[in-house]
This record gives C-alpha cells, structure tokens and sequence, in this order.
C-alpha cells in the first residue's frame, strides 16, 4: 500500500461478485498498486455559475472521442446498511444525505484503451500507455492503473487541452468525488442498483460464474437513469477520497474526504 494511505474504488468489477457492483459499496486500497480490474471515468468541472451544454465530446484526436455527461446539482441519500456480505475489501459506505452544490460533467463511459492511449503516448513518466491484461481492444475500459497513474493521465489531458486552446480558465479534469460518483451513480434512484434491488447477467459485466471473465466494450449493457454506461461492473473506478476514518453519518455539503491519508487494514 501507497505510504500516502489507502484511496478509494467504486463500481465493482468483471471479477467480482453481485454485492460489489452496489451502487453503495466501495473497496480500499493503495494507490501503487496495478491489477487486471482497476480503471477510471474522467469527471470535468466547469467554472461557477455557467451553464453549461448537457453534453460535451472531446476529440482526442484520430478518431477517439471522449463523451460527457452533465450532472445538475442535488441532494441524495449516500451509503447502504444491513448489505453486509462478509468480502473483505467491500467496505460500507454509513447512510447519510450528501448535497452536492455544483454541477459537474462526468465520463458516459469507462476511460477506454484508446482514449488512455491517446493521452498517455509520450509521457515522461515511464508509465506504459497501454496498461492492459486485454490488450489491443480499444472499446474495452483501461485497467491495471493506479491512483498515481490516473492522476498522470489527467495532468496530461489538462495540459493537453489547455495548450491547444480547447479547455476554458477555470475548467479542469479531475476524478470524481466518492459522493459525485455514488450521485450519478444511483442517478435518482434507491435501490441496490440504479435498476433495482437484483443483478443478473444481462445487467452488467460481473462474475456471475458463467461468463467469459474478462473486461467487455463499454456501453455492451443498458445506461442508467442519467446515461452513464457501466457504473456497475466491467473495472473498479478510482475516485479521488482518502479514507476517512471518522466517516460522517449526518448531513454533508459538497465532501471531498480527508486532505490526505494514513495506511490502515482493509
């Protein structure tokens, strides 16, 4: 584990089972590590008080494209209880209301292998751009990146965007939050899933044990209420929390976690 502390994974994976793809469960771990089901969905925030387009698309250049989704501001209901199932790295998140103050714009999809190509060729970080154990399908979803390297790939892409002109002061790509990614996540919804309270495997890319066992192209299953595609299964997503020890149960506006992190057991 990274000596920075241990950060934050959402979604569930093609190698996981049905409880981790819950709209409220997270997994912990340290940053450093690289494995066959981590990956990420870009978020960018526009500046205060512009509205902006509902939808957005960047060109990356030769093809590849990058989607996004506005997510207006709002309140919810974050977390889950009584879903315990006994996995040690699914860790419960305590029911509590988040309200998120501003709008954000999210990826409608998984960081692809293209995409994460696109950015990362030519880095001076000795990171690989193509980090995958399913090489060579530009559709799938990039994984085996670490928290480290998806803040590389979004370093870059800001730099990128930034000397071509084409990203407005003020406006950043980030990772989400923890609480803006459960909000587009459950997309207006209380169930277990954005679709409701049972999983099969129509619904999303998860070990189910029948299945091929490997990441699939995005966008393969049903969007949620809000469009996001695969916010269940196919990769974990990083997020951009520390691990908050004290974990609030009230209300919070607007939380972005501790401002660093200490290691501790899963």
């Amino acid at each position: 584990f990274s000596p920075e502390g241990l950060t934050v994974m959402r979604g569930g994976t093609w190698k996981g089972d049905a409880h981790a793809c819950a709209s409220g469960k997270r997994m912990l771990s340290g940053g450093y590590g690289r494995y066959e089901n981590w990956g990420l969905r870009a978020a960018l925030t526009p500046p205060e008080g512009k509205k902006p387009a509902k939808e957005l698309t960047l060109d990356l250049g030769d093809g590849v494209t990058m989607e996004f989704i506005y997510v207006e501001p709002g309140t919810f209901v974050m977390g889950v209880e009584n879903e315990k199932d006994g996995r040690f790295e699914c860790v419960e998140v305590p029911r509590h209301v988040v309200g998120l103050t501003k709008g954000f714009y999210l990826g409608k999809y998984e960081v692809t292998q293209a995409q994460y190509q696109a950015v990362m060729t030519g880095n001076t970080n000795s990171l690989s751009a193509t980090p995958s154990q399913y090489g060579n399908n530009p559709n799938r979803p990039v994984e085996k990146v670490s928290w480290d390297d998806a803040q590389v790939f979004l370093t870059r892409l800001n730099a990128t965007e930034q000397a071509a002109g084409r990203l407005p002061a003020g406006w950043q790509y980030i990772l989400p939050t923890e609480s803006q990614w459960e909000y587009a996540c459950r997309a207006g919804t209380t169930t277990v899933y954005s679709w409701g309270n049972t999983i099969s495997p129509t619904d999303a890319n998860w070990d189910h044990g029948n299945d091929t066992n490997q990441t699939v192209d995005v966008g393969q299953y049903a969007a949620n209420p809000w469009g996001f595609f695969d916010m269940h299964g196919n990769v974990w997503e990083w997020v951009s929390d520390w691990i908050d020890p004290n974990y609030p149960s009230g209300s919070v506006t607007d939380p972005t976690g501790p401002a660093s992190g200490s290691p501790r057991v899963i």
